[in-house]
């Protein structure tokens, strides 16, 4: 999508929503004291904008982002944005009232324009899910996630990108269960099986599936009927004179 962006102005947009995991009302909201360009890192600040635009909570977050992003933002200012005087980063460059903030209807005029170009039903809000999946899946605890998204609650991003935790579980639990046959590295089918049937409960770790397996295939089967017992004299070698 960004390769369809012919301005530094629409690909600064979508690489901040790609690299901060913002909505796109937040993102027309910023204004310049917001860029750390040296800590390279970005803060999202409630407050009351021209645009009507509004963060996701009501307390500021920072996160942290690339320096291809800063590099991206200082081209920007240099190039397109030039001697405008005006506290907002996205701003009306091109058309009237020229310097004013964008709006949250020019940002979806800007996503039609992409959609007719590249055939894509694409959202912007796409991006913001990408940003969790990728701290989820890189390892990421899931309360910074959620700080980073800006959610009021932990419970919204549980239930909003919880399958993806349980996925990537699975995926540990299958690695795990790796065992070794000349050099070659051979998933136990059954035994994977059952980790990704009992995946979801925190009570049937991967340990204990292992032990379980462990037992079950150490125990001989029992025979059907009594099982006869050896007495003690049973085995023992007849007395006799030792061998010198």
């Amino acid at each position: 999508m960004l390769d369809a962006c012919e301005r530094l102005w629409d690909r600064l947009l979508f690489a901040v929503l790609f690299d901060t995991g913002m909505a796109d009302r937040e993102a027309v909201g910023l204004r310049h004291e917001d860029w750390a360009v040296a800590d390279r890192e970005l803060s999202v600040v409630p407050r009351l904008n021209a645009n009507d635009a509004r963060t996701k909570s009501a307390t500021s977050r920072t996160i942290p982002v690339s320096a291809e992003l800063i590099r991206l933002y200082a081209d920007y200012m240099h190039i397109e944005y030039g001697d405008l005087d005006s506290d907002y980063a996205f701003v009306s460059l091109w058309a009237a009232p020229q310097g004013h903030a964008m709006t949250y209807a020019a940002v979806h005029d800007l996503v039609r324009r992409l959609r007719r170009k590249t055939g894509i039903d694409y959202d912007p809000h796409w991006h913001r899910h990408a940003y969790a999946t990728r701290l989820l899946r890189g390892g990421t605890p899931v309360e910074v996630v959620s700080k980073l998204l800006g959610h009021v609650s932990l419970t919204t991003t549980t239930e909003t990108y919880g399958h993806l935790t349980a996925e990537d579980a699975r995926r540990t639990l299958g690695r795990r269960l790796v065992r070794r046959h000349g050099g070659a590295a051979v998933i136990e089918p059954a035994l994977a099986s059952q980790c990704q049937e009992h995946a979801g409960f925190p009570g049937r770790s991967c340990r204990t599936l292992a032990a379980m397996r462990s037992r079950s295939t150490s125990v001989p089967e029992r025979r059907a009927g009594p099982v006869p017992v050896r007495s003690r004299a049973a085995g023992r070698r007849p007395r006799g004179r030792r061998r010198r």
